[in-house]
């Protein structure tokens, strides 16, 4: 964790950066929608992470 700041009562963290971005990835991929194994893959490393 680098940092963190209060955005209009949301807490927010900056960590450094490993991969794309979820935006970065979406626009390398002409920008069609993630597949439900995609989402579900972004979840279960969310859902590690806030554990």
């Amino acid at each position: 964790m680098y940092d963190w700041f209060d955005y209009h009562g949301h807490m927010c963290i900056s960590f450094e950066l490993l991969v794309l971005s979820t935006f970065d990835f979406l626009k390398e991929n002409n920008y069609l929608p993630y597949s439900i194994g995609q989402v579900r893959h972004m979840a279960c490393q969310i859902c590690q992470v806030v554990k």
